[in-house]
């Protein structure tokens, strides 16, 4: 299941930077809720038993920044790899 609050850290070339991630299965459409940095959205996608991705894109100081999530829940740990156009990011946390 991968329904839940996760407190994740994704790494970036300028630093780790924390945020939280809610993932919620809705008969095989996710619904994720991303907030990083202040900056929050909501965003769809899909998920297939622990499997999970979703895209959108997030206002950022410098600019709009498109990005495509992939990843899978295991017991109460996340991990996903966020690809922007500025370079892929690891993205991992625990469960809330």
């Amino acid at each position: 299941m991968i329904d839940g609050t996760y407190n994740v850290t994704v790494r970036t070339p300028l630093g780790a930077r924390k945020g939280v991630v809610e993932l919620k299965d809705d008969g095989g459409t996710l619904v994720a809720k991303v907030n990083v940095k202040g900056r929050s959205q909501t965003a769809v996608g899909t998920v297939d038993g622990t499997m999970f991705a979703f895209s959108g894109t997030m206002k950022t100081p410098v600019g709009l920044l498109d990005y495509h999530i992939g990843g899978w829940v295991d017991g109460d740990d996340i991990t996903a790899v966020c690809a922007t156009s500025k370079g892929k990011f690891s993205v991992n946390g625990k469960r809330v």
